[in-house]
């Protein structure tokens, strides 16, 4: 579905001149260009037309306090608003 949905998006005449950014995430960082070949497969596979394909790597490492400050001061504004759901307010 994920791979499904840029190819419904790219169809409609609103979005069918937009190109297309991929992003993967890598497994392990010695197999990157194999890992990179087979999602361009598995893209030209499902005739989805991209500009760009990265692959992300390091996805297991814990994120750095330096991001997880950075995160919070950009919700920072949205984190006192309702959302009508009562398991996710703070």
């Amino acid at each position: 579905m994920t791979l499904l949905l840029p190819y419904l998006i790219n169809t409609r005449n609103n979005w069918a001149g937009c190109r297309l950014r991929v992003f993967a995430l890598a497994n392990s960082k010695d197999n990157l260009e194999m890992e990179q070949i087979s999602i361009a497969n598995l893209l030209s596979k499902f005739r989805i037309d991209y500009s760009d394909l990265t692959m992300i790597r390091d996805i297991t490492q814990r994120p750095q306090d330096g991001s997880k400050a950075f995160f919070a001061s950009l919700i920072q504004n949205f984190r006192g608003r309702k959302t009508g759901n009562s398991e996710n307010e703070t």
